[in-house]
């Protein structure tokens, strides 16, 4: 086993040193699933897409789902997914309907326009709450199903209102994120109890500024490479006077340039998304339980890189293992920890099995694939 493979399998040997909050010892989420198993699945889902113009993609979504989540574990107990395809098709539906409406509606002027842009900017975060509201309850953990029970005004204050308003109002931008994660955090439950995330707001804006400054370091890295490629271009060039080489060397030229924007903007994206998960693992809880994420942004960043080379080099077909790669680090690299010994928190979770029901199927528990 390489030292990649090691230590996206056992983050804990390079990650930050645990703090104990806890008295008693932390449990791990490991994800126990290979690249070499998912390989076969996702050719499976990739080729009958294909072959069926996109309809089998709700039967594929579920299969994926249902191959991750039996590979998750917590101490030792496996997650299920329950989710049914044709709710999936079914949101995925209701998606197209509205994009098609508004592509009708581009033909009958601006007013008709503006109008069906709203109806889907309100429609928006209803679909997405009723996406996040699907997904969760038909996960379960130890027979128990997670659930999902935001307000409206919830709802429309993380998905619509902040984002907007903090959008134009710049200084206010890093908190969009803040927002977000403690929607999806503190509207989720399991077995009775609530999930809790409050990022510090002097987090988010660390984050923002620590993303800005590396974002500008890849930035003038790659543009240094496009440029040394550049110069070496046109001193060959000068020895040539022939139109058609010189649209070539122009051509190769903004490829350069493309290719050292695109390396610059993935690797921040990257390292944002290591920041951001370190944020709101070390800020979560779930009634007793307490998270502790160690993952390392310049291992993810690194594993990032390789998981897109080697992606490009093998033209796609890498992918099934970049994934893996990338959820197994990020699922790796949390810890649980309770102030109860793990025994008694178990016996007492598995308790609520005889005092709530799963709740029947919502006839809008649908996924629209977001």
């Amino acid at each position: 086993m390489s030292f990649l493979d090691e230590v996206i399998t056992d983050p804990t040997k390079i990650g930050p040193r645990q703090r104990k909050t806890a008295t008693h010892m932390p449990r791990k989420i490991e994800f126990l699933g290979s690249g070499k198993d998912y390989f076969p699945l996702w050719f499976k889902n990739l080729f009958l897409t294909i072959i069926t113009f996109g309809i089998y993609s709700p039967w594929a979504k579920v299969s994926r789902l249902q191959y991750f989540a039996r590979n998750t574990t917590i101490d030792g107990y496996p997650l299920e997914y329950h989710g049914e395809p044709i709710r999936v098709l079914i949101g995925r539906l209701v998606a197209l309907t509205l994009f098609l409406l508004y592509n009708i509606a581009n033909h009958f002027g601006v007013t008709a326009t503006l109008i069906a842009f709203g109806i889907f900017a309100l429609a928006y975060p209803w679909l997405v709450q009723q996406s996040m509201k699907f997904r969760l309850r038909n996960t379960s953990y130890r027979g128990l199903r997670f659930n999902f029970s935001p307000s409206t005004f919830e709802t429309y204050f993380s998905l619509f209102m902040a984002p907007v308003v903090f959008s134009i109002i710049f200084p206010l931008a890093p908190l969009i994120s803040k927002f977000w994660h403690e929607f999806r955090f503190n509207n989720a439950s399991y077995a009775g109890q609530r999930f809790a995330l409050n990022i510090p707001t002097g987090t988010m804006y660390g984050i923002f500024f620590r993303v800005v400054g590396v974002g500008i370091v890849f930035l003038v890295l790659g543009f240094t490479g496009a440029y040394s490629g550049a110069i070496m271009n046109i001193a060959i060039a000068a020895k040539y006077s022939d139109s058609l080489f010189d649209k070539v060397i122009t051509g190769i030229l903004i490829v350069l340039l493309g290719a050292g924007l695109i390396a610059a903007t993935s690797l921040t994206a990257s390292y944002y998304k290591a920041l951001l998960h370190q944020a709101v693992w070390d800020n979560a809880s779930l009634g007793p339980v307490t998270f502790r994420s160690v993952i390392s942004p310049w291992l993810f960043v690194m594993i990032s890189v390789s998981n897109q080379l080697l992606s490009v080099i093998t033209l796609g077909m890498f992918r099934p293992f970049a994934q893996v790669w990338s959820y197994k680090y990020r699922l790796n690299s949390i810890l649980l920890q309770s102030e109860l010994p793990w025994d008694q928190l178990v016996a007492e979770t598995m308790a609520e099995r005889n005092v709530i029901g799963e709740e029947a199927a919502d006839l809008f528990d649908i996924d629209i694939g977001l």
